[in-house]
């Protein structure tokens, strides 16, 4: 009887540990996230060491929560690869029957994917994560996640230059759904935050200035409120550029040093890059060459950094779609030896499922084959454009093939390779736009109307559109080619 009531003791004792430590969990995790505005790099550690404690105590709760958590800090701070690998390593955990955690992961891998360019991916993990956001209980919950996914839509038909009217569609959308969230919730002023910058930023892009004012200030001002660093950068620097296309130089400047102080304050590396571009460009139509010169080198100098990190996150995210892939396979092998064993003791002739069995086989092969190939280019790719060339022909012959691969990179090292291509294309006019410099740069390297609409996606009349609407813009003669135009600018 003793004995009896000792084993008691003990189970109770031990359940009681374990409960305290899923606690102190808890309480580290909730931690983290309450600090994240003010300490995003602290936060981010301690988010990791819930993910190892709550391992240690097979508490799968928690470290869902923690990676989901992390790949929102890192969406946050633009770090792709990491935001990627959390939320992959959430989504193989999370069962069908959560709704809000399956939604959420597959947006968020599908926005990391967005930004490094694997746009069809994203569009298909974006569009899986709706049917499970429409499976939220909580309205609340449900309109806050379907905001966050139409929006992440937008932007990545907006980077993929799909259909403009669409991109507003779904930013309209986005903004829709936020508002539908009660007034005393208390995700409320945040979703709006979001929302506001990001249709602030799609009417900068439309030079609907009007409209572009209305919603940056609004989202900067909330922003603030919730001490949102990432937001309050973004609506800022929208503030700036709105200032810039206005000609209000000096304003323009104001709000460009002002988001860069509280881009550095918090470590946002990938903002504090777009800005020196920003300031130099402000400095430059300003003529304080000291300071253009100074914030062109910065902008230089790391954005090379950055792109030797967007190489590794390309890098990344190849390797965790082959690993889905050869996991998938090793589990399908499995399952049609199993069967195959089974039929085997059932019935001795197998000749028909044997033969099956030798079809998908070929299949399995041909798509590991493809996938080989496939990561064989990009690995070729990465070589070529980490390489130090010096032939200007065969640094050209690399700039079309990054427009053939449709990778994200070209324009990048397009601007390193004609910096002042660019610079004199902006100071003709000012308010053109990043679409129209891509455009401008694939006339300069030599592409048709045909080529550009095929590499580009889109229709002939929509090249042929553009190319009239550049024309206008840039106001070339009607008696001279804008394809000769911009080769001898």
């Amino acid at each position: 009887m003793k004995r009896v009531l000792l084993f008691i003791l003990l189970c109770t004792y031990n359940i009681v540990i374990s409960q305290n430590n899923v606690s102190k969990i808890d309480s580290l995790l909730h931690h983290a996230i309450n600090i994240e505005n003010d300490f995003p790099l602290e936060s981010q550690l301690e988010a990791i060491k819930v993910i190892s404690l709550a391992k240690e105590l097979d508490y799968k709760n928690g470290v869902i929560l923690a990676e989901i958590f992390l790949s929102e800090s890192y969406t946050r701070s633009k770090d792709n690869k990491l935001a990627l690998y959390y939320a992959t390593q959430a989504d193989k955990i999370i069962t069908n029957s959560e709704p809000y955690l399956k939604s959420k992961a597959l947006r968020l891998r599908g926005v990391s994917l967005a930004r490094l360019g694997f746009y069809n991916d994203a569009s298909k993990l974006l569009k899986e994560s709706i049917v499970y956001a429409k499976k939220i209980k909580d309205e609340n919950d449900r309109n806050r996640s379907l905001g966050f996914i139409y929006g992440n839509i937008a932007l990545n038909h907006e980077e993929n230059e799909i259909d403009e009217a669409s991109v507003g569609y779904y930013y309209r959308k986005s903004y829709l759904f936020f508002e539908n969230i009660d007034e005393d919730n208390p995700h409320k002023s945040r979703c709006m935050a979001f929302a506001n910058v990001i249709l602030g930023s799609f009417y900068l892009k439309k030079h609907e200035f009007g409209k572009a004012e209305l919603y940056l200030k609004s989202a900067a001002r909330l922003s603030k409120e919730l001490k949102l660093d990432f937001i309050t950068i973004e609506a800022v620097s929208g503030l700036g550029s709105l200032s810039f296309y206005g000609g209000n130089y000096n304003d323009a400047k104001k709000y460009f040093q002002e988001a860069l102080l509280l881009a550095k304050e918090n470590g946002r590396i990938f903002y504090i890059n777009d800005l020196y571009y920003n300031l130099s460009r402000t400095y430059n139509v300003l003529k304080i060459q000291d300071s253009t010169k100074y914030y062109r080198y910065k902008y230089i100098t790391l954005n090379d950094s950055l792109a030797k990190l967007h190489k590794e996150a390309i890098y990344t995210s190849l390797k965790i779609f082959l690993e889905e892939k050869d996991e998938k396979m090793t589990t399908n092998v499995e399952v049609i030896i199993t069967l195959l064993s089974l039929l085997f003791i059932i019935i001795i002739i197998t000749f028909v499922y044997i033969k099956e069995y030798r079809k998908r086989f070929v299949k399995v092969k041909k798509e590991s084959n493809y996938v080989d190939n496939q990561l064989e280019r990009k690995i070729e790719l990465i070589e070529k454009l980490t390489s130090k060339k010096t032939n200007k022909e065969v640094e050209g012959a690399d700039l079309k093939l990054l427009v053939m691969e449709g990778s994200p990179l070209f324009f990048a090292k397009f601007k390193e390779m004609y910096p002042e291509y660019i610079d004199k294309i902006i100071k003709i006019t000012p308010t053109i736009v990043s679409s129209e410099l891509r455009f401008c740069a694939l006339l300069k390297l030599g592409f048709s109307t045909n080529e550009i609409a095929i590499y580009t996606k889109s229709t002939i009349r929509a090249v042929q559109s553009k190319r009239y609407r550049l024309r206008k813009k840039l106001n070339v003669p009607p008696d001279v080619d804008l394809y000769d135009w911009l080769i001898n600018i």
